[in-house]
């Protein structure tokens, strides 16, 4: 609805006489007595009168105005038929006090109504006098037919208080937080019979005076019976206001009688000691960006938002997808240095956020503040998810009432290829005295995490803003403790090796790890009620390298913890007497939170990262003497190994996925020349989940061991291997595999169905599970009751697994690389929207892959510039594309190859 609001309306008066002037529907189809009209018409199904031109009009009969006050205007108003230039546009009403000799606008307009929904103008002031006033309705300047109805007039001849008619908007506070500039209106009472009092009340941002000198929440005026007139009221914006608009209400009360009169303005954001945020909620365009906020760039290529033209934001973030051959983009936020000293260090954190994960080109953010760029805030779309990103920054010289520019900048990247959206959410910009600030976000829901901490600390110090129970120093020394750690000595994961923890002020070592049950709720804690969670460690993180003592005992588990605050990849981590796998426990993995394993370019763990904040499990291997592992800078910010190629130390991985009931699990095959038929230290056992529903899907050794990688050789011959579906709901699953080896067929055999079927990329088997496995029983989320029956480790099959996997062998294992340049048959195909695309190289070169239309126009490109050797698969998501047959042509080394594809909608 259009509205220009009159923000200081009159104030009705106890006593008042309130007097109908008009009260005409136009809805009957009879133009009333002494009304005028020029081309209309009336419109029985709509029941409305009709402007049927650019000149037509509506013109009342004259109105007696003598003697009555606080003239009030209401009436609705839609669009009949739409123009061809789509200009909706809306009725105008002019006045005239001298019997419709000249005609005069009043300031306001009806509604400028976008359909045939009727739209009313809310009650609006009129300003007029005399005894000899006329009203003229027009539609001037629109292609749209206008329909109006239920027009109404009042006044009254009553005592009242009038307040404006202008509006209070544009506050702007100045910096370091001081009170804006007052603005005044003015107030004027007429027709009192006895004396009183006007009280003014200012609101929750706005404070207000009769001086423009002494401003406090509540003003009162006193006056004698009769009339008033110049008294003249100041609001401005308070001190000391957090950033953002402003909308509220100034009060103005009489007796038994108020109104609230609405007053607008922006508190530009400053940097306190408590820090800034912003997390773009209200974001749609560049009209509703935040104060403060500015970009480089009004225009957006993308489609990712929610409005037709301008920058987009969606879903609560500040989104941009980069185009070719445009500069960059960059979104700043300029606060004020009002902490009252210099600020030296600064801690930021953001969230950055990608869509469109199929696209080729890979657009990142780097962040710089007041020009210097923070390499530690860079934010990468490649990997394709979102990421929270935390750094702290020292050394800073910003002094008290300076300026603190911080800037999202978006590089240009040249070349072709669809380009990934990025965007980000959720910025916190905070001082900070003393050491560096290490932070991470736990997101998902109630449940178990593996933690550990990037400098030295206390169990006390890191929780204090989350519940803990159980043990001394804990919000509630009652009920079960919720605080786990890992005895290192034993054999083997299991139960009994969790030790709960006494008192919370034991200190914790960087490079060790423990298990917490972070609650949703931690309100005794003066923590949030709600995820994500924010957990915090002041201090230097150790210098690496850092060397930490294994378990001792072949078979034995140690629970590491990342030492440092950034990512470590796996592979890199120098490890002597100790497996090739590392376990870790995810909340947010299998749906309900699941164990996932890596093993040298196999598993569930992304690139087989360890997140800072995150602690993991590692296991002894057969004969180690003085195992341990050595956390390097080699393995620091590392991004993953790639794994495109078939060779001898980069094997090939297919994966097994199990879903049904809201549940969901993996099991991981590897063939590799280190794999073995029995255990080898690439094997992943299959641990026990932490959560009371689960669902599980494992491979097993010949002794029954279950396992969630299994590292085998390569198969010379067909190969049986056993595998389990267990869940603890009975119900409905499917079976589905991801990449098919080259060298076989893979081939599901159901025992209890006694039926074989081939798993193809993109097939799925559906199969039922009657009976389930007994719950868990390792929790209960009661608060000060928690039953702890010690989280289990190792979980051994009470029944013989279900399945079988024949995996068909080859007499010599893989080439290294492919023999030649390939472009295999897309899967599926037909297809509806994705399919998949997969081409070899026998060496590196430059590649484009892109798809075609029968008229030989370009569709899409998939992939484009230089790629290694070996096995390569690209998607294409054809949701923007029409139905019928499409070309997808491999470009390589000179040559060209062709394949067809049909997209069925």
């Amino acid at each position: 609805m259009f509205f220009i609001p009159v923000f200081f309306n009159p104030l009705p008066v106890q006593g008042q006489n309130n007097i109908i002037l008009f009260d005409e529907p136009f809805r009957d189809g009879v133009l009333p007595e002494g009304w005028e009209a020029s081309l209309l018409e009336f419109n029985a199904t709509r029941e409305s009168t009709n402007f049927l031109e650019l000149n037509s009009e509506l013109i009342s009969p004259v109105i007696d105005l003598a003697g009555l006050v606080n003239v009030r205007l209401e009436l609705e108003v839609a669009n009949y038929s739409i123009g061809p230039s789509g200009i909706k546009g809306p009725l105008t009403i002019d006045f005239s006090d001298d019997g419709g000799v000249t005609w005069n606008a009043q300031s306001f307009n009806s509604p400028s109504p976008q359909t045939s929904e009727f739209e009313s103008t809310g009650s609006v002031y009129i300003n007029l006098s005399g005894d000899n006033v006329r009203m003229r309705i027009t539609r001037p300047y629109s292609e749209t037919r206008k329909s109006l109805r239920d027009l109404t007039l009042t006044a009254t001849d009553g005592p009242y208080i009038h307040v404006g008619p202008d509006t209070l908007a544009g506050f702007t506070t100045g910096r370091k937080g001081e009170a804006s500039a007052s603005q005044s209106f003015p107030v004027s009472a007429i027709n009192f019979p006895d004396e009183g009092q006007l009280t003014i009340t200012g609101s929750e941002s706005f404070e207000i005076s009769l001086d423009d000198f002494t401003f406090s929440d509540t003003q009162a005026y006193s006056f004698t019976g009769g009339s008033f007139t110049g008294l003249d009221v100041y609001v401005r914006l308070k001190s000391g206001l957090a950033g953002g608009d402003r909308h509220e209400a100034v009060t103005l009360s009489y007796a038994d009688a108020e109104v609230y009169s609405w007053v607008s303005g922006t508190v530009i954001p400053t940097l306190s000691g408590n820090g800034y945020t912003q997390d773009f909620s209200a974001f749609i365009s560049l009209e509703t960006l935040p104060p403060q906020w500015t970009t480089s760039s009004s225009t957006y290529a993308g489609d990712w938002g929610l409005k037709d033209e301008g920058l987009k934001g969606n879903a609560g973030l500040l989104g941009y997808q980069t185009v070719a051959n445009r500069p960059a983009f960059t979104a700043s936020v300029v606060l004020n240095n009002a902490t009252g000293k210099a600020i030296e260090n600064l801690n930021i954190s953001y969230e950055g956020m990608v869509t469109r994960t199929y696209s080729t080109v890979h657009p990142e953010w780097t962040v710089s503040v007041n020009g210097t760029v923070a390499e530690v805030l860079r934010y990468s779309t490649g990997p394709g998810v979102d990421t929270w990103i935390q750094a702290s920054l020292t050394g800073l010289s910003i002094g008290e009432g300076e300026d603190v520019t911080v800037t999202w900048s978006s590089p240009p990247i040249s070349g072709s290829g669809a380009r990934r959206q990025i965007g980000f959410t959720d910025v916190a910009i905070a001082p900070f005295d003393g050491d560096a600030i290490h932070q991470a976000r736990l997101t998902g829901a109630e449940g178990f995490r593996m933690i550990s901490v990037p400098a030295a600390s206390n169990y006390r110090e890191l929780l204090s803003t989350l519940w803990t129970q159980g043990m001394a120093n804990a919000a509630t020394e009652s009920g079960d403790p919720n605080i786990w750690t890992w005895d290192p000595a034993p054999t083997g994961p299991e139960a009994g090796n969790w030790k709960a923890l006494t008192d919370l002020d034991t200190p914790i070592t960087p490079g060790t790890g423990f298990l917490a049950y972070i609650y949703e709720k931690d309100e005794k804690a003066g923590g949030s009620g709600s995820f994500p969670k924010i957990i915090t460690v002041p201090g230097s993180e150790p210098g690496l390298p850092l060397s930490m003592a294994a378990n001792p005992n072949p078979g034995g588990f140690t629970l590491f913890g990342n030492p440092t605050s950034s990512a470590l990849a796996w592979d890199d981590l120098s490890r002597t007497g100790l497996d090739d796998v590392v376990y870790l426990w995810d909340p947010n993995a299998g749906l309900t939170g699941a164990w996932v394993s890596w093993s040298g370019g196999a598993g569930d763990l992304t690139g087989g990262l360890i997140r800072p904040f995150q602690a993991f499990f590692s296991m002894t291997a057969e004969g180690a003497e003085n195992p341990s592992l050595e956390f390097t800078e080699l393995a620091k910010g590392q991004g993953g190994r790639y794994f495109g190629k078939q060779s001898t130390q980069e094997p090939i991985s297919i994966r097994l996925h199990l879903e049904g009931r809201e549940l969901s699990s993996s099991a991981w095959l590897r063939f590799s020349t280190t794999g073995r038929s029995g255990h080898d230290p690439g094997d992943a056992y299959k641990l026990q989940p932490l959560n009371n529903h689960y669902a599980r899907l494992a491979t097993h050794t010949s002794t029954g061991t279950p396992l969630d990688i299994n590292n085998l050789p390569y198969p010379k011959e067909t190969l049986e291997i056993p595998l389990s579906a267990t869940t603890t709901k009975p119900g409905g699953y499917t079976i589905s595999i991801g990449d098919v080896p080259e060298f076989g067929e893979v081939i599901l055999f159901d025992q209890f169905l006694n039926k074989k079927v081939i798993l193809n990329e993109g097939m799925i088997y559906e199969f039922t599970i009657e009976g389930a496995l007994r719950k868990n029983g390792a929790l209960s989320t009661e608060r000060g009751a928690l039953r702890s029956e010690k989280v289990s480790g190792l979980e051994s099959m009470a029944t013989d697994p279900r399945f079988s996997l024949f995996i068909q062998g080859k007499d010599e294992e893989p080439a290294i690389l492919p023999a030649k340049l390939k472009l295999t048959k897309n899967y599926p195909n037909p297809f509806n929207p994705i399919t998949k695309i997969r081409y070899e190289l026998p060496e590196a070169g430059v590649v484009r892959l892109a798809v075609y239309d029968l008229l030989g126009r370009e569709v899409a490109v998939l992939a484009s510039g230089s790629r290694e050797a070996g096995i390569h698969q690209v998607s294409w998501d054809a949701r923007a594309a029409a139905s019928g047959m499409y070309i997808y042509r491999l470009e390589a080394y000179g040559r060209t190859l062709t394949g067809k594809m049909t997209l069925i909608k």
